[in-house]
């Protein structure tokens, strides 16, 4: 949209997927200045069946693994996650990855697996909603301000 080539209502992956299939110098440069981009690196040690690897060096599961800012959600802890809109969602994840474009304590992005059914479900994912992390009580009254406690 930046470089002019696409207007708002025209921009989606598949349509930015294309673009750079059709302009493979011109989308090679887009990427590498794109951090919501991805970069994946082969795992061979690691069976298909049990998923990628997250940022806890464990595999991460289709439909219950989230991708977190670790400033402010724990790895490996578990998250209620509620969207409405288009498919919705109301399910206990566990925060299993991180990623560079997920900043903040309201973000996250949900795994829904790998092929390109998955890429077809994740790229409707983008209604708000809301993220609840479980812990036990000490470790909440800790992290709370002092007008709280």
């Amino acid at each position: 949209m930046r470089r002019g080539v696409y207007q708002p209502h025209q921009v989606s992956a598949q349509v930015i997927q294309n673009w750079v299939r059709r302009n493979p110098v011109e989308g090679a440069a887009l990427l590498q200045t794109n951090d919501s981009y991805v970069f994946f690196r082969r795992v061979d040690q690691v069976p298909a069946e049990k998923g990628p690897l997250g940022a806890m060096n464990r595999s991460i599961t289709t439909g219950r693994s989230i991708a977190v800012d670790p400033a402010y959600v724990t790895l490996g802890a578990p998250v209620w996650v509620e969207k409405g809109g288009n498919g919705p969602i109301r399910r206990l994840m566990i925060a299993q990855d991180t990623g560079s474009a997920i900043k903040g304590a309201q973000r996250g992005d949900l795994f829904m697996g790998t092929g390109d059914q998955a890429g077809r479900i994740a790229r409707r994912l983008r209604d708000p909603g809301r993220m609840v992390v479980l812990m036990p009580i000490q470790r909440a009254y800790a992290l709370a301000p002092e007008a709280l406690t």
